[in-house]
């Protein structure tokens, strides 16, 4: 019971956090998703096989992070684009050059590890806070997002507990259904479609339906992929940052497919809200 009310009070502090901070405005929704980048690069170096036991991978833990970081806030001043961009460009020398200097077991994997932690990190951050700052209606555009998350999570979590039996991925996550993601999915496509309703977000009945049929898919693969990294790595949870729920990775796995795909559907069906 203890564990219910503690996983029930950190999971409404955590969605107040994201809401609050899109409705807020851009630098609210940035420092947030920095926090995520910072933590996140942290968690994911450890999936990866590189927990911070030497030098040389505490060093890639503040590449990964600051290249996870650098790009959101480039988007506010040209002159810093400018300077993320420098930045990159000499990443990967700078990077092989510090792996020459690993006395570890695998500098190999330690290297790998630093752009795998980049590559799962930066582009999805960045492709939300693009969409939020990029279009006039985004910051609708992304509170829908995270609604459309936590209502397939909802709608599997239920449809799966009452009529779930044929496995989805029971390799890598057991618990999964088809009855359940048919359910997540009826609810997603469902408020897609009543986003309609609210003019002044400016999302029709069928790209919101066609939303809600992204956001499902793309959430379901999100959170399996996740799993698949937590399987090979041999551990129940990314972290142990948010009671109950595990680590920042355990809330925003989904997230982190969900994003890049919802730029590119936003770029198709909202091209004449872009800024």
């Amino acid at each position: 019971m203890k564990n219910v009310i503690t996983r029930s009070l950190s999971g409404i502090v955590y969605i107040l956090l994201i809401v609050l901070s899109i409705l807020y405005g851009n630098l609210y929704l940035t420092i947030l998703l920095t926090l995520f980048g910072i933590i996140g690069s942290y968690e994911a170096m450890r999936l990866f096989g590189q927990p911070l036991g030497n030098l040389n991978q505490a060093v890639g833990y503040a590449l990964a992070a600051i290249c996870t970081v650098l790009p959101m806030w480039s988007l506010y001043s040209h002159d810093f684009m400018v300077l993320t961009l420098i930045f990159f460009v000499l990443l990967v020398p700078a990077r092989m050059m510090l792996a020459v200097y690993d006395h570890g077991s695998n500098p190999s994997a330690a290297f790998a590890a630093t752009f795998a932690s980049i590559a799962y990190l930066a582009l999805p951050l960045l492709s939300l806070l693009t969409v939020y700052i990029l279009f006039n209606n985004g910051k609708w555009i992304v509170l829908a997002m995270f609604i459309l998350v936590w209502l397939n999570d909802t709608g599997a979590f239920c449809a799966g507990s009452l009529f779930g039996k044929h496995k989805m991925f029971p390799r890598l996550s057991p618990k999964k259904s088809w009855e359940g993601f048919f359910g997540g999915l009826v609810c997603c496509v469902i408020f897609g479609a009543c986003l309609s309703l609210i003019p002044s977000w400016h999302i029709d009945l069928w790209p919101g339906m066609v939303m809600g049929l992204i956001v499902c898919a793309a959430a379901t693969y999100g959170d399996l992929f996740e799993s698949l990294l937590k399987r090979c790595a041999g551990v129940k949870d990314s972290g142990s940052l948010i009671p109950g729920h595990g680590g920042i990775l355990d809330r925003i796995d989904s997230i982190l497919l969900v994003a890049p795909c919802t730029l590119i559907f936003a770029i198709f069906f909202f091209a004449d809200y872009i800024l």
